[in-house]
């Protein structure tokens, strides 16, 4: 039994090594989707960056703007580690609360239709210019996010959506960090 696994390894071993066994083409799918493989912009945080049409996410888009996932690993609670990313393409300035409010509906659908209600849009400043967060909460008390913070920010050219879901409200102090992070994002080349 041992000598036909040794051999099995072997045999593998030399397909790999002579190229035989190869990574299969990118689905259709994949091919389609038009989407960034390096993350658009840095933060002052230390972040992972899964985009949307690696192999990892296919399937998981939510709308067309949807570009990827970025992962802070060193962030204060579970429910801020984790941010979907929204891309638009198109930069507004300034962007207002009615600006931020259509982009989010791209995301979600329209406010009247969609299961999802908006509680709250204001705005911010950040060094990009003036952003906005717009919190959406899920009436379904058995939902697993209960709650969406939004937040719509500039980075260089493009309009880009940060999303936080959360099972309950976060703390003022969460809430902080949220923002400080947004906040912090930048251009690749771009001074900290």
């Amino acid at each position: 039994m041992k000598a036909i696994v040794f051999v099995l390894l072997a045999a593998l071993s030399f397909e790999a090594q002579s190229g035989v066994i190869q990574k299969s083409p990118p689905s259709k799918k994949t091919a389609e989707r038009k989407v960034a493989d390096d993350l658009p912009f840095v933060a002052d945080d230390s972040i992972s960056y899964m985009a949307a049409n690696s192999d990892n996410m296919l399937g998981f888009a939510r709308s067309e703007e949807f570009i990827g996932v970025l992962q802070r690993p060193y962030a204060r609670t579970p429910q801020l580690q984790q941010i979907y990313l929204y891309g638009f393409g198109e930069k507004t300035n300034p962007l207002t609360r009615r600006s931020c409010e259509a982009f989010v509906q791209k995301m979600v659908g329209s406010f009247e239709g969609s299961m999802l209600k908006k509680t709250r849009s204001e705005t911010f400043q950040s060094s990009n210019g003036q952003g906005c967060l717009v919190t959406m909460e899920d009436p379904d008390a058995t939902s697993i996010s209960r709650e969406r913070h939004i937040y719509i920010t500039g980075v260089g050219r493009q309009v880009y959506a940060l999303m936080f879901q959360y099972r309950v409200s976060p703390t003022k102090a969460e809430s902080l960090e949220m923002l400080e992070f947004v906040k912090s994002l930048k251009e690749p080349n771009q001074p900290h």
